[in-house]
């Protein structure tokens, strides 16, 4: 089977490693198996093995010179200025789609997996001229915020593909019905080599990891933290990140907490460093499938969460049998959940204990072989 993968690009991310545990998986199982990056972004974050590589899209297929459909481009965004954005946006899609379309001519695969937004409504917009089976995986909240013509474009692609994977039901539910009756939900794996749970007395660490993106909410969890310091005087907040660090240091200086507070870089071993923590806190407005939650479970963490739109906490915390959901951006209750953990660490560990589970419902092998069923009735 000769199978190609399509992402933005291979950095850090939730989706870029899903993408290489799925590459490596299918390349030890035989399968010829490529990552097409269309962006040109060559750092590559997460190890590929069994002879998978990137190509990448600008070397494969240049952008072509047209200074003819360029002049007329321009004049067309000069006769309506307030649309010039938007022109711009769908010249943008235009040229890299046929550019995706050209590359699939030359180098055809019996299936294409793409994975984000971009690369969604780039294949799905050259869907009629890729030869093989298409499946578009959904990786955010579909209803986070997005300029009209952007989910116009992206629903019109996933109408194209012959499967739509979403991590979650909400997902998959927040989609037009063309789109829902080609609908497939699959959790994303548990990590193959996270640390064994840790045994002993925790370290009075809270602790973090993620992009620092707007949506993560970290402001919420420094003042749920703010409120805990003062009756836990001995604990701290560790957050470990990449990203737009300078509002979140403003923030841990406008309430007094640097001496509380840490920031760091994200680590390559962070699970190894986090494992003894007193617990995992995300306070997300809205996710995906949170991979940074399922490694906290995985490692044994206590962990909380807020109930955050796109349904992947929900699916994954039973609350108060393996962990603690919170509303969406209620200080008050967060603050309490982590005090609850601090005042009754019995709880904690139970929770915790329970949390392991998840390493057995989203192994690995498991998940990878509901991704090969997706082609596997039509390549048997």
């Amino acid at each position: 089977m000769n199978i190609c993968f399509v992402i933005d690009d291979m950095s850090t991310g939730g989706a870029q490693r899903v993408v290489s545990v799925l590459a490596n998986e299918f390349a030890k199982q035989g399968h010829t198996v490529r990552i097409l990056v269309w962006q040109d972004k060559e750092n590559l974050s997460y190890e590929l093995e069994n002879g998978v590589k990137p190509v990448f899209l600008s070397k494969e297929i240049p952008a072509a010179s047209t200074p003819l459909r360029n002049l007329l481009f321009k004049i067309k965004c000069r006769l309506n200025p307030a649309h010039a954005d938007i022109n711009e946006d769908l010249e943008r899609y235009r040229r890299n789609s046929a550019r995706v379309a050209a590359y699939f001519k030359k180098n055809p695969a019996d299936v294409v997996f793409s994975f984000l937004l971009k690369s969604n409504i780039l294949v799905g917009l050259s869907a009629t001229r890729i030869p093989g089976k298409l499946v578009v995986a959904e990786r955010n909240f579909p209803d986070r915020p997005l300029e009209a013509h952007i989910k116009e474009l992206r629903n019109r692609a996933y109408a194209k593909a012959d499967v739509c994977v979403f991590q979650t039901k909400e997902q998959a539910e927040a989609f037009p019905m063309e789109i829902q009756k080609k609908a497939v939900v699959i959790p994303n794996p548990v990590k193959d080599g996270l640390p064994a749970p840790f045994t002993g007395e925790r370290r009075k660490s809270i602790v973090n990891y993620c992009g620092f993106k707007e949506h993560k909410n970290i402001p919420l969890l420094i003042d749920a933290f703010a409120l805990v310091a003062g009756k836990h005087p001995d604990y701290n907040l560790e957050l470990f990140g990449y990203g737009d660090e300078k509002p979140i240091k403003e923030k841990i200086a406008a309430l007094g907490l640097a001496d509380r507070v840490t920031m760091r870089p994200f680590l390559p071993d962070i699970h190894s460093e986090v494992k003894d923590a007193a617990m995992f806190v995300m306070s997300s407005d809205y996710e995906g499938m949170p991979n940074a939650l399922i490694e906290a479970m995985a490692i044994g963490l206590p962990v909380i969460s807020t109930d955050c739109k796109g349904g992947g906490a929900k699916a994954l915390i039973r609350d108060h049998e393996n962990g603690l959901l919170t509303p969406v951006g209620d200080v008050d209750a967060l603050a309490d959940a982590m005090s609850s953990y601090l005042e009754h660490p019995e709880t904690a560990a139970k929770f915790a204990k329970e949390a392991l589970k998840i390493k057995e419902e989203l192994n690995l092998a498991s998940i990878c072989d509901r991704w090969q069923q997706l082609f596997r009735k039509r390549n048997p």
